[in-house]
């Protein structure tokens, strides 16, 4: 068994990455982080690479070899590789100029130039759990002398709470309402969209020029029109809504033209913010105005280049307008830019994370990309382990290749987790 297989993470220098999930963390010697102290996280392309270079003992590895690895097929040109090492230098902050980790050979490859390069994982924590239990006599004492302590604070909170003015707490609830409405917003459930709309409202009642709740509101009420006009039967997509004509209904047509004025007056307050950019595109894909949604779009980029949500929304209205392989760039650049902020944004980027990951995999599957696809099954396996579309796109891949019982295997998965059932033996059709 190799070195990389019994250690789950990989120090290079300053870093710590972990083999599963892609993350990146400042290395800590002896330190074993939590998922949300992630500074970025690498892309599957990335983290594939970057391991390619950490096991080849410090030696020079040739351009051809690599490719062979990233894609089997061939079809990865040089300009590809170049993009796939400068993608990977960004993340590891390894400035090509003067480099500490990777190191360009002319006209051979790249050879992986780390000071620091380990494979390493983490003692179980149990022994500190016994030690405490040892200690359980000596530490009666304080821990009941806590116990009365908090009772006392519990005590003067609950009667300051009941004495201190209500114009307190209702500031206090005012300076949280955008984000409690963003992360409602962000869950893509009824619940959430209502919890945000309603949360999204008062804000503009009480702060009638906050450019953020118009934005939010629009937004909500697009999502409204797509997802739960017809309660009996929700979408997953504007597309889909589209497709089915429920843009077009009278109902939908009046919550688009409020949506309109609002994501409008979003922008009117705030023209150098993405997110408002982003609301009025939405509103303009929604009503049929591709051109202008696409110009939005792009305005909303060049003011923020991570805005995943744009990157998704204009990726959608790529496929929209028939074009899936220019839509997939978008969607990869989504995943991209979820990575780098998922440190701060994590409440909003998670809900969509695992699920972005399957719809690059499943789109690249529609275009008979089979390798690609894998690659991106793979990866979101590893945020998400039981993820329906993962789990059926890749056991009919490797049903494809005859790897017929590891394809049955994760159609066992499928079925106990899901109840749903994999159908190896009709052809692939995306699952819902």
């Amino acid at each position: 068994m190799s070195e990389k297989t019994q250690k789950p993470y990989l120090v290079i220098n300053q870093w710590l990455i972990s083999n599963e999930s892609g993350n990146v963390y400042d290395y800590c010697e002896g330190q074993k982080p939590h998922a949300d102290e992630a500074v970025t996280r690498l892309e599957p392309k990335s983290l594939t690479l970057l391991t390619i270079l950490a096991t080849s003992q410090n030696e020079v590895v040739n351009k051809e070899d690599i490719i062979r690895q990233l894609s089997p097929s061939g079809v990865m040109s040089d300009e590809a590789l170049i993009r796939s090492i400068s993608r990977l230098r960004k993340a590891l902050h390894d400035d090509p100029k003067a480099p500490t980790i990777i190191e360009t050979i002319p006209k051979r490859g790249y050879k992986l130039i780390a000071a620091n390069r380990q494979w390493i994982s983490f003692e179980n924590e149990s022994n500190a759990a016994l030690n405490v239990d040892d200690k359980s006599t000596q530490n009666k004492h304080t821990r009941k002398m806590a116990f009365v302590a908090l009772a006392a604070v519990f005590i003067v909170t609950v009667t300051m709470s009941v004495y201190l003015p209500y114009t307190t707490v209702q500031s206090n609830v005012n300076v949280t309402s955008l984000e409690q409405a963003d992360n409602f917003y962000a869950k893509m459930t009824r619940q959430g969209n209502e919890n945000a709309y309603a949360l999204y409202q008062n804000t503009i009642a009480n702060e009638p020029n906050s450019a953020r709740a118009h934005a939010g509101l629009a937004n909500s009420l697009v999502q409204q029109v797509i997802r739960w006009q017809q309660p009996n039967a929700p979408r997953d997509s504007l597309r889909e809504a589209i497709e089915q004509g429920i843009t077009t209904t009278e109902q939908a047509k009046k919550r688009l033209n409020r949506a309109y004025q609002l994501a409008s007056r979003a922008v009117a307050i705030a023209p150098k913010s993405s997110d408002t950019h982003k609301a009025l595109g939405f509103v303009y894909s929604a009503q049929g105005a591709y051109k202008l949604a696409q110009k939005s779009y792009q305005t909303a980029l060049e003011i923020d280049s991570n805005n995943w949500a744009v990157h998704i929304n204009l990726g959608e209205l790529m496929e929209i307008q028939g074009n899936l392989r220019t839509a997939l760039p978008n969607y990869e650049n989504a995943f991209h830019s979820m990575a780098s902020v998922y440190r701060d944004q994590s409440a909003k980027v998670q809900p969509w994370y695992d699920n972005l990951s399957a719809t690059i995999a499943t789109k690249y599957h529609q275009l008979n990309e089979l390798e690609q696809a894998e690659v991106w099954y793979r990866h979101t396996l590893r945020i998400a382990p039981f993820n329906a579309k993962a789990l059926y796109g890749l056991a009919h891949i490797l049903y494809s290749r005859n790897e017929v019982a590891n394809a049955r295997e994760l159609c066992d998965q499928l079925k106990r987790n899901t109840n749903r059932d994999c159908q190896l033996q009709s052809p692939y059709k995306a699952l819902k």
